[in-house]
């Protein structure tokens, strides 16, 4: 008789799972965006999982160790699980709430109606040159076409998001191709390439004085808790200012498809690096999951993530035997 085990776990108490359940983001206050699906490992000096390395729309993720390789926590498919990732597969973000500027060691304007450009912390940008301690850089957003200077002390891929705070109704709209300036006829700051939710923060004749908040939609988030990147403050003419807006909605994120599995995890199993080792995720709903050896009283299981496939383990006791005869 061969021993498979059947289509269903019972789960018990997932009280090594303490430190991964929900809250967990309140307790690490650092995040980072994964914008590629590369290197990763469960373990720092472990093996790298075999992914496909696809690229994949940018994702923040709580990050829980800092390092060379940062370790996240993710969830896919029912699963919460941590991964040591490959820096270069994260976005490059300021990591300050810093102004950019339009030259290397440029003093940001003290005059209260000179418009600026604040990059929060998180921010994505894409960095276009590197000179000594600046960088030149690209909003890395598709409303708004901008770039300019930060330092480069105030870029990397781990930061700490500021305090989310509820966005004001707009009060006008800014259409596409308008031409935002620093003054009035002065410099170009950006120039918007969509609808954008402005509000109104002075008037001086046929021009206005505007303010921009653009966020990023967070998939752990719910609607109204977007994740302020860029705050614009500048000058455009009145005519370039509609009250009619609509705003599309971001495109929908991705799933995983699974395969073909032996079991079913019921929720708040606990997933180990090893039997008896450290417990490197959890089940957060019924995860499908393949055997793949037996040890003593301990089964290993390959789990699918974007990332590849992760070899976990569970307690044999979890997992009920088929029944006699079984093949």
């Amino acid at each position: 008789m061969t021993w498979r085990p059947s289509p269903t776990v019972v789960s018990t108490d997932a009280s090594g799972c303490e430190h991964l359940r929900d809250g967990y983001e309140r307790r690490s206050p650092n995040r980072t965006f994964v914008q590629h699906y590369g290197e990763a490992r469960l373990a720092l000096d472990g093996a790298p999982l075999a992914g496909e390395g696809r690229a994949t729309l940018a994702s923040e993720y709580v990050v829980v160790e800092n390092g060379d390789s940062p370790r996240i926590v993710a969830e896919q498919n029912g699963l919460r699980f941590m991964l040591h990732v490959a820096a270069r597969d994260l976005m490059p973000t300021a990591t300050k709430r810093v102004t950019l500027l339009g030259a290397p060691k440029a003093a940001a304007s003290l005059d209260a109606d000179a418009g600026r450009i604040v990059v929060a912390p998180g921010a994505s940008v894409r960095v276009l040159e590197r000179a000594a301690e600046w960088v030149r850089v690209k909003l890395a957003d598709e409303t708004v076409d901008a770039e300019g200077w930060l330092p480069a002390s105030a870029m990397g891929v781990v930061y700490a998001p500021l305090p989310w705070h509820p966005p004001v109704s707009p009060t006008t709209f800014v259409q596409p191709d308008t031409t935002m300036r620093e003054r009035s006829g002065g410099r170009v700051l950006a120039t918007f390439t969509r609808l954008a939710p402005a509000q109104i923060e002075s008037r001086r004749g046929d021009v206005v004085r505007i303010q921009v908040k653009l966020r990023v939609q967070l998939e752990k988030h719910s609607n109204d808790q977007a994740r302020l990147h860029y705050e614009i403050h500048g000058w455009v003419r009145a005519k370039d200012l509609t009250n009619n807006g609509f705003i599309e909605d971001s495109a929908p994120g991705e799933s995983i498809e699974g395969s073909a599995a032996d079991v079913s995890l019921t929720p708040n199993t606990c997933l180990h690096l090893a039997p008896r080792g450290p417990v490197v995720g959890m089940t957060l709903a019924h995860a499908s999951a393949s055997v793949t050896e037996r040890r003593e009283d301990w089964v290993q299981l390959m789990v699918q993530t974007a990332w590849g496939y992760l070899a976990v383990w569970a307690p044999a006791t979890l997992i009920a035997k088929a029944a006699p005869g079984a093949k």
